[in-house]
């Protein structure tokens, strides 16, 4: 078995808050939540990240997917958002 460590940024809908703050309690030793904007930190944890994840269904400019590409990060998003528009994906299959 693996393992792996999970920090969690952002904030949005109330309950989905409370599920970041709870995914701590449950994995005490592997993952952390924090349901606030910060903008240091959101830095710290591109620099430290291998993958980030950004489930928006609404992002207008990209910016998170931007940030994490000057880190080297690797982007899991909706397809279907400006980013992808800056992104070729030639020869990927």
């Amino acid at each position: 078995m693996r393992k792996i460590s999970l920090a969690l940024q952002g904030t949005g809908k109330k309950k989905m808050e409370e599920e970041l703050t709870l995914l701590e309690v449950k994995y005490p030793n592997n993952a952390r939540g924090i349901a606030k904007f910060n903008v240091p930190l959101a830095h710290m944890m591109f620099a430290g990240a291998d993958f980030i994840i950004v489930p928006s269904r609404f992002e207008p400019c990209g910016l998170i997917q931007l940030q994490g590409m000057r880190y080297g990060v690797v982007r899991i998003s909706n397809l279907p958002c400006y980013i992808s528009s800056l992104i070729s994906f030639e020869g990927i299959s």
